[in-house]
């Protein structure tokens, strides 16, 4: 009934409106019309002022409920993205951690591998001295060995030598012993007082050279143990 009352208003409102445009109309006008356009204009107005009541609450709580709504969503979302943004924060420190713990290690390795360097480099040196060493001393030891073998060689041609005299002076001994057997007793005499005399001389001749061969055989019995000492002493110097 009110949206009716409220439609004949407007329609009336509408045509008085084109009626009051005619020129001197509120001096033609009664005053109890007057009166009543008056009243319905104040109702009128007092309805769109309720019915702007009505929108502006209408607008708060819209207002309001969006406002709520918004909080709510903030409220619901500042968690999610705080929690995206801890856990980004907690793989970050993960990986930084991961990162030096590894530069660390690097780090020590390079270290480690560096002093096993310098210790290579320096036990290098000392093998190379080592070795340099047991090579001039290996050399020396083949010249001592050179010299030793052809000392032996002129030993063992003086013995063959020596013997060979030996055997002849024996020879000659013989002979001479033959030669003079059928002479007479004094000539035997004399002569063996001669033979005597020689026979001393070539003893002790015989004697001499004997004595020279046995020297001369020990020497190289001595030089010939001289190579077994040779890795003894390469073995000493390796344990040194």
């Amino acid at each position: 009934m009110q949206r009716f009352l409220s439609v004949i208003k407007l329609h009336l409102t509408s045509w008085l409106s084109n009626f009051f445009l005619v020129h001197h109309y509120y001096n033609i006008c009664p005053r109890f019309t007057l009166l009543l356009l008056c009243r319905w204009k104040d109702a009128d107005i007092k309805e769109w002022q309720s019915t702007c009541n009505l929108l502006l609450e209408v607008c708060t709580k819209m207002g309001a409920d969006l406002s709520s709504r918004a909080k709510l969503i903030e409220v619901e979302s500042m968690p999610q993205e705080e929690q995206k943004i801890s856990e980004w924060q907690q793989k970050c420190l993960v990986l930084e951690q991961d990162f030096l713990s590894r530069e660390e290690t690097r780090i020590l390795e390079i270290e480690k591998l560096q002093s096993e360097n310098i210790w290579l480099q320096k036990r290098l040196a000392e093998k190379l001295q080592q070795m340099r060493h047991q090579n001039d001393v290996i050399e020396e030891l083949k010249r001592d060995l050179i010299e030793s073998v052809q000392q032996t060689e002129i030993s063992e041609g003086r013995r063959l030598c020596y013997e060979h005299k030996i055997k002849m002076l024996e020879e000659q001994i013989d002979k001479l012993m033959m030669s003079q057997s059928g002479t007479n007793i004094f000539k035997a005499k004399s002569e063996d007082f001669l033979k005597s005399k020689k026979m001393e001389t070539t003893h002790s001749t015989v004697n001499f050279w004997q004595n020279q061969t046995q020297k001369e055989i020990l020497c190289s019995k001595n030089l010939d143990k001289f190579p077994v000492d040779l890795p003894c002493y390469e073995q000493s110097e390796e344990k040194a």
